[in-house]
């Protein structure tokens, strides 16, 4: 009855043009607003929906948190000699498993050529001697990453009914390297394909690129089709904050296998939705998006075209967002019918625009633009890519002019700092490497709704604000708690470092302020 009485709400809101849809489950909060509710009659018309999800910001019970089925995947390839990348692994590790309840399942995995199940899945009864057996490890060989990473998969999906059947479970490998796939399966289709067919099993993976020498498009790659999260990982000495991130996150999940299902009705003629590939055949398809935690944003961005023929309400279909609710084991389903009013009135569909989306939707189309930049830089096109950074800033500034949103300003920003970075890596393909591998991260983000990788303000939290404080502590601008959260005093002492660089004084910490302090 509830479902049914919010979807009749929805209904009656779109055709005042409010919003096309607004749901609240107790998990998720979950909403669906159109750039613009009243669209011109004619042959052709394009509406964008601008969807959000946030996990509830609810204390987890440490009795009722999802249990874990982890797996790590540990790289020993010769390469992990440099700069002390093992030693790093091994603490992280260690302090990784330590973190672990009894009741969780820990399996370990090292690998280079050779696979070898190093502590198989089980409850953690001696962790002094898994610790001890990765302690052991020593650099060798080359990396065979599929094989390593099917190894731990295998581990999970084997033990997989050992966890508690009263609580929700959460199976994850963490699969980390810092090399390129030279052995075993090695084309990234394949791999993608295979790692979906486990994801399919419920099976997820999180990937963790370290240094300049991996693939950073594969281990992407395999996140997204793992429904796990992908992390650049710049220095070793950032490996165990990442791995103790990750861990925290998997007890603070809140939603389990979210999926939003699109059912279309003939009257629309295509959509795409922003950086994920949707089937040909798009009446009626599903896109699986990761587990959610607590507290967790996220947003998506779908453009659907439309041919508006007949005066009056126009139903497009329905957004359909289910998951399981992880503490209490329950499947739960929202329906949002999205309609849109069609007119001929073309003052009054000016005045109906929502600003928020349409912000949405022009740093959407940016960071597509900025991403094309990116990989004409990447193939060695140095003076394509400047120029369409030239014109992407040109665009934004017009529009920023139009709306004045912060969001547009650290874009801007954004184009800035990277024009000049391009500028200065384009003879060195080390520190070309670097800049490919975050620039690329903070593209994988943004596709997310999640900027935080380049603009960071009061309310934030997370390992990025961690960063911001350590760096803020290190030029004596920060005495407070290094904790993950933006609150007041973080926000001043922001303000007093741009002052003292003669930045605006905002408390923002966007791009310009993040390079002061060799963060971006």
């Amino acid at each position: 009855m509830r479902k049914r009485l919010i979807a009749a709400m929805s209904l009656i809101a779109a055709g005042l043009g409010i919003v096309s849809g607004e749901a609240q489950a107790k998990a998720v909060d979950f909403s669906a607003t159109l750039d613009n509710s009243l669209v011109l009659q004619g042959d052709e018309a394009t509406v964008y929906v601008l969807l959000r999800l946030h996990g509830d910001d609810r204390l987890i019970d440490e009795s009722r948190r999802p249990g874990v089925n982890l797996s790590l995947v540990l790289d020993r390839s010769g390469s992990m000699s440099d700069r002390g990348k093992l030693d790093y692994l091994k603490r992280s590790a260690a302090l990784m498993i330590d973190e672990l309840a009894p009741t969780d399942l820990l399996s370990v995995v090292e690998y280079d050529d050779q696979i070898n199940v190093l502590w198989p899945a089980g409850p953690i009864e001696a962790p002094h001697l898994v610790k001890r057996l990765i302690n052991d490890l020593s650099p060798r060989g080359s990396t065979n990453l599929f094989g390593g990473m099917e190894a731990g998969m295998e581990e999970i999906y084997r033990t997989r009914h050992v966890l508690p059947a009263d609580r929700t479970n959460i199976s994850r490998v963490l699969l980390l390297s810092d090399g390129l796939a030279n052995q075993g399966v090695t084309d990234p289709a394949e791999i993608a394909a295979r790692v979906r067919t486990w994801r399919a099993k419920g099976v997820s993976v999180t990937t963790l690129g370290l240094g300049r020498d991996y693939d950073e498009d594969l281990m992407e790659a395999i996140a997204e089709n793992g429904a796990g999260r992908y992390y650049y990982v710049e220095n070793p000495a950032q490996m165990s904050r990442i791995f103790a991130q990750e861990l925290k996150l998997l007890y603070q999940t809140v939603a389990k296998e979210p999926v939003l299902r699109f059912k279309w009705h003939q009257t629309v003629r295509g959509i795409e939705v922003f950086g994920q590939k949707v089937p040909q055949e798009f009446h009626e398809t599903a896109i699986e998006i990761g587990d959610i935690y607590a507290g967790e944003r996220r947003s998506m961005l779908i453009k659907a075209s439309i041919a508006p023929q007949q005066l009056g309400i126009l139903a497009l279909g329905d957004i359909e967002f289910s998951f399981l609710d992880a503490e209490t084991g329950e499947t739960q389903s929202i329906t949002v019918p999205i309609n849109v009013d069609v007119s001929t009135d073309r003052s009054a569909i000016e005045n109906r625009r929502n600003k928020d989306v349409a912000v949405e939707v022009s740093l959407a189309e940016a960071e597509k633009e900025h991403k094309s930049a990116v990989e004409l830089f990447e193939t060695g096109e140095h003076d394509a890519a400047d120029k369409l950074m030239a014109s992407l800033y040109d665009r934004l500034e017009s529009e920023n002019q139009r709306f004045e949103d912060l969001r547009l300003k650290n874009k801007l920003e954004v184009v800035t700092v990277e024009r000049e970075q391009m500028q200065q890596v384009a003879l060195d393909p080390e520190q070309q490497n670097q800049y490919l591998k975050s620039t690329k991260q903070r593209l994988y983000k943004a596709k997310k709704g999640q900027r935080g990788y380049y603009l960071l303000q009061e309310g934030d939290r997370g390992f990025e604000v961690e960063r911001l404080q350590t760096a803020l502590r290190a030029e004596g601008f920060y005495s407070g708690p290094v904790d993950g959260q933006y609150h007041a005093s973080l926000t001043d002492a922001v303000k007093a470092f741009q002052k003292s660089k003669q930045l605006g004084t905002d408390g923002v910490a966007g791009p310009l302020t993040l390079k002061e302090l060799g963060l971006y």
